[in-house]
């Protein structure tokens, strides 16, 4: 039987795991005798010859349907305080053989104490959501899975009880053997993470949080990488009709994939390949050449890290090889679910670079920012053990990155919040490493840790406003500090997307005093005029300020303020009498509201709208006026 594989697994599996969560209650069956879950058989079990029992070697509970009547048959836990701890998560591992029904996990707050058949049916249950994989149908597989972890700090009491039941009719063909094995359930994760750590403290406080996970194999006969993918990288396909691997490198969510992989089947077989859809591999999405590494799991435990191993079509991972993952300007290649490859158009970085799809920007982020906090003591001397990785990496363990490349980081993350997929895979690691990417859980944690004022700018801006004066526009600036700063880089646009250079103005260096500057735009266009500054360091950091804007009229009879607006926007009009329309559109030009007045100054309140770009049509009697444009914030 593959069972007993796996019995041995676990065993070896568990040691040392979870030493940061509190152990709320534990159970790995390894000594029969003091096993504190007990079996009640249901009024409808007409099989006494099945039921749940120990089996001291390989340590595990199981039960076999197979043969004699139908079964239902329940292993409830002992009693378990859920109200002393927070945060709980349930974890256990099973394996599964032949068909029929899955097990059901359920709890209960009015189950007696008293492990009876008529006291389990008087008590309500409670059921637990789970999802367990059909082992024992997949010949790619013998090992025992842990399940993802479950959470379940919504029940709470002082007398919780939980079951698993077991269900078949008796019928070889609708019976099923099952184990389980290393029953936790584990509380308060975070614990010991202050709520008013920040920067360096917090990161170093996280760091011994998740630091010495459990390292598992990278090939092997017992449970290994390939293995974890089966719990932490497992999908339905499109038509939801069979598990296939979740391949961020192919996927199109939402729409249909060029390719889909099958797990084990189309595992890579070695060899050269020369397009996509063939096999898929093992991607290190923060490169193994970057730490200058190999297989050598007791020092090289990164390498074996499944936070930041994820399946991967194999000739997209080799095309993507170690460049860094960045924003491509025109890219040189582009793959079947449009990620790209080419030189990249990241403000601070020019060479070659891989862009990932939107959907997994922030995902692949936030495994770059957890290898920052789970290898802080090592991290600073990878810096120049690979060239590629030496332009990302800086060699400060508290910053760990290149401005440029934590500032991409930081903006991925912003723009692409954490998925419910990224928080099941989360689960799913924590269930085999013991240990979870805080950025997942907690997406405060990356400002609190690397955003202003625990990463100060090379230059404080106090102030950066665009002022009319005639028919120019004075540009004015001031900083209350400089590090490092060559120049400043005045910079023009039309639309707010497209800026093009004015010119530039030299920094003051170093700086702890207040130093203010200016420069004047003498053509800006009519219409809207934009302007934004780029500053310089002396090694060619750059960073960018916000945007301002300063509208220029032909027509001065009418305007209007403030842009953008929140609540109310105001209108004057110092035309020669008559009534004037004005229409509210979107930007699809569709009318959202029409107001006629004659009135020299009116309010319009647009707090119903939607935040956005919006035009005000303006008409008189019998002609058009002017079209004003606004901001909706």
């Amino acid at each position: 039987m593959k069972y007993c594989l796996g019995g041995f697994l676990t065993l070896f599996f568990i040691t040392n795991l979870f030493s940061n969560p509190i152990i709320v209650h534990s159970e790995d069956f390894n000594d029969c005798a003091a096993v504190t879950w007990q079996n009640i058989a249901a009024s409808a079990d007409n099989d006494a010859a099945d039921q749940w029992s120990c089996s001291a070697s390989p340590g595990t509970y199981l039960i076999n349907g197979a043969g004699g009547g139908a079964d239902e048959d329940w292993l409830v836990s002992p009693v378990i305080n859920m109200d002393e701890q927070a945060g709980e998560y349930l974890i256990f591992e099973y394996f599964n053989d032949f068909d029929g029904a899955d097990i059901e996990w359920f709890y209960s707050t009015d189950f007696s104490g008293n492990y009876t058949t008529a006291d389990l049916e008087n008590a309500t249950w409670n059921t637990i959501e789970i999802d367990p994989y059909d082992i024992g149908n997949d010949t790619y597989i013998s090992n025992f899975l842990p399940h993802a972890a479950i959470d379940i700090s919504m029940i709470n009491g002082t007398n919780v009880y939980f079951a698993l039941k077991y269900s078949a009719g008796g019928n070889v063909a609708d019976s099923r053997y099952w184990e389980i094995d290393n029953i936790k359930i584990l509380a308060d994760y975070y614990g010991l993470i202050s709520n008013t750590e920040t920067c360096e403290d917090l990161k170093t406080s996280l760091f011994n949080l998740i630091d010495s996970h459990n390292v598992i194999e990278y090939t092997s006969s017992d449970f290994d990488v390939w293995d974890s993918q089966f719990v932490t990288d497992l999908r339905l396909n499109d038509n939801s009709t069979t598990y296939i691997v979740k391949d961020r490198y192919s996927e199109i969510p939402g729409g249909a994939e060029p390719y889909e992989f099958t797990h084990g089947l189309d595992r890579d077989q070695g060899g050269n390949v020369t397009e996509e859809g063939l096999f898929y591999n093992r991607e290190h999405v923060f490169p193994r050449s970057w730490w200058g590494g190999g297989n050598t799991p007791q020092v090289d435990t990164q390498y074996t890290d499944i936070h930041i191993l994820v399946p991967a079509d194999k000739f997209v991972n080799l095309q993507r090889s170690n460049f860094p993952m960045a924003e491509v300007g025109i890219p040189d290649e582009t793959f079947l679910n449009s990620s790209q490859l080419g030189p990249s158009a990241t403000s601070g970085y020019s060479e070659t670079v891989f862009e990932p799809i939107d959907e997994y920007k922030g995902d692949f982020a936030r495994i770059f920012l957890y290898m920052a906090v789970r290898y802080e003591d090592q991290i600073a001397d990878w810096e120049t053990l690979d060239s590629r990785g030496d332009d990302v990496l800086n060699g400060d363990p508290y910053l760990v990155y290149e401005d440029w490349y934590r500032d991409l980081l930081i903006s991925w993350h912003n723009a692409d919040a954490v998925s419910d997929e990224e928080k099941d895979r989360n689960n799913a690691i924590f269930s085999i490493q013991g240990n979870r990417n805080p950025f997942v859980d907690h997406p405060e944690y990356v400002d609190a840790i690397w955003v202003d004022p625990c990463v100060p700018l090379g230059v404080s801006l106090t102030a950066f406003i665009a002022k009319q004066i005639e028919e120019e526009v004075l540009l004015e600036w001031s900083t209350s500090s400089e590090t490092n700063n060559a120049y400043f880089e005045m910079e023009h646009s039309l639309d707010g997307v497209d800026f093009e250079s004015l010119g530039r103005v030299e920094g003051k260096g170093n700086s702890t005093v207040l130093q203010e500057y200016q420069h004047l735009h003498r053509s800006p266009a009519f219409g809207y005029n934009y302007y934004r500054l780029r500053q310089f360091d002396f090694d060619g950091t750059m960073t960018v300020s916000g945007i301002e804007s300063i509208y220029f009229e032909k027509d001065k009879s009418i305007r209007f303020y403030p842009n953008p607006v929140n609540d109310v926007l105001f209108i004057e009009n110092s035309t020669s009498g008559g009534i004037l329309s004005y229409a509210i559109k979107n930007n699809l030009g569709k009318t959202i509201n029409k107001i006629e007045s004659s009135d020299p100054s009116i309010e319009i309140n647009l707090e119903i709208l939607a935040e956005g770009l919006y035009f005000i049509e303006v008409w008189s009697a019998d002609r058009f006026v002017k079209i004003l444009r606004f901001v909706k914030i």
